[in-house]
């Protein structure tokens, strides 16, 4: 799951409502708007609600952990904005697989003086690539890609875990990286699997991915979990984190 920021702009007055439909297919399939399908406000003057690290909240979600803050988008006054769930995945019906590269229809319903006006529908295709932090140190003891879609209002944490973890530990290991963030004891959590990573063989391939429209701009850094060595004899490591390598690129 990530997040996409969509804007429509008051390019004419008298609008009074703007109205989001979408849905997603897999790739070369069109959109059967008869079906079931997400719609959404496009709000003026929206807010976005951000939790630990400026990661973007949806209004469902909910981290006990993190605070909890709320800013405006970043917008013109004429904009309309709606920050949206993106699926990581959608079904292929031919296939029975999930892919992870697929296409996002959606158009706009626009309410002006008591009438309703269709746009065209859109289709974006979705692409994902995978991405990878190499520890050659062996300092690190955890990593998540912090990444947003055209600017900073959609940021996503993606956690990642090493090949070597999950061929040894399972998909489902207690310790995967993505149960951090809601875990009831994040100390416990890091020291537990501090103690894991240590087994693992350098370099260590820390992988995750990121999704977005193909030829959108990527804001891209890393949260990372650094191990201080030396720590004193007799207590666990010292650690740190930071956040940082923010590149900017094209999908």
């Amino acid at each position: 799951m990530w997040y996409l920021k969509k804007t429509w702009f008051d390019e004419v007055p008298g609008i009074n409502e703007v109205i989001i439909h979408y849905t997603f297919t897999p790739l070369f399939q069109t959109a059967d708007w008869r079906l079931p399908h997400e719609v959404r406000r496009m709000e003026k003057n929206a807010m976005v609600k951000q939790g630990l690290g400026g990661v973007t909240l949806s209004g469902e979600d909910s981290v006990a952990t993190a605070q909890v803050s709320e800013r405006p988008v970043s917008a013109p006054p004429n904009a309309r904005v709606k920050v949206i769930k993106m699926p990581s995945s959608v079904l292929n019906q031919a296939t029975g697989k999930f892919d992870e590269n697929y296409l996002f229809h959606f158009f706009y319903d626009v309410w002006s003086n008591g009438t309703v006006t269709a746009t065209p529908v859109f289709t974006e295709p979705i692409v994902c690539q995978e991405i990878e932090l190499t520890d050659w140190r062996g300092n690190v003891s955890g990593v998540c890609a912090h990444w947003s879609i055209y600017d900073g209002d959609a940021f996503v944490y993606s956690p990642t875990d090493t090949a070597d973890f999950i061929a040894r530990y399972v998909e489902d290991a207690p310790l995967r990286s993505h149960k951090f963030y809601g875990h009831s004891d994040r100390e416990w959590f890091s020291r537990a699997k501090w103690a894991v990573v240590q087994q693992l063989p350098l370099p260590r391939r820390w992988c995750t991915k990121v999704w977005g429209p193909k030829g959108a701009s990527l804001i891209q850094g890393w949260h990372i979990g650094f191990v201080d060595q030396p720590s004193p004899p007799g207590e666990f490591p010292r650690g740190h984190e930071e956040w940082t390598g923010y590149t900017v690129r094209t999908l």
